[in-house]
């Protein structure tokens, strides 16, 4: 049986907003636990008292205040990176089969193309492109096409090597996205 306070703790930290908003004491816990009090009665199958859900904001909010919010070396280091756009990005989903095809392709392309990304799952390949030069891939491996998604753009931050240290960097920049309503495909 899952605690009142651990569904509590997970529906705060999944929100970035309200979980922000706690850390930095702008809540009004009543409000938000009769908000959340319905959630909470259905992941646990029973209904908390709004005192239980109330408490359980309280305390974790105690608790996020001592983790403070933003730390310093993830604002430190959001200052000394750089970033790019690019646009007229496709992104192709192929079947794995079309891999060792598709890396002949992605040969050619090395160099000339501004944007060329590739990762494997267990069963697809997905490669990210700019549209100029979707084309090769397109025509030669048609038949492997699972999905293709054109008309994105790429976000690249280029940080200092301290990045792979700290710890918040991609969770404070994707709630940044997510606030201002812009997906990531």
């Amino acid at each position: 049986m899952t605690s009142i306070a651990e569904v509590v703790r997970r529906l705060v930290d999944s929100n970035p907003c309200i979980s922000e908003s706690m850390a930095k004491g702008y809540v009004n816990y009543t409000e938000l636990a009769r908000k959340l009090q319905p959630l909470v009665e259905a992941i646990t199958g029973h209904k908390p008292s709004l005192e239980a859900v109330k408490m359980a904001l309280v305390r974790y909010s105690e608790r996020m205040g001592r983790l403070g919010t933003v730390n310093f070396p993830v604002l430190e280091i959001l200052a000394r990176s750089a970033l790019e756009l690019r646009t007229n990005i496709v992104v192709a989903t192929l079947r794995l089969e079309a891999m060792s095809r598709l890396m002949q392709i992605v040969a050619e392309l090395t160099g000339k193309a501004r944007f060329l990304a590739v990762m494997q799952s267990l069963n697809t390949v997905t490669v990210i492109v700019d549209e100029e030069h979707f084309s090769p891939i397109e025509n030669k491996l048609r038949n492997y096409i699972v999905d293709v998604i054109k008309g994105q753009s790429a976000v690249v931050i280029v940080s200092p090597r301290e990045i792979i240290t700290t710890p918040g960097f991609v969770a404070y920049i994707t709630s940044l996205l997510a606030r201002h309503q812009i997906n990531i495909t």
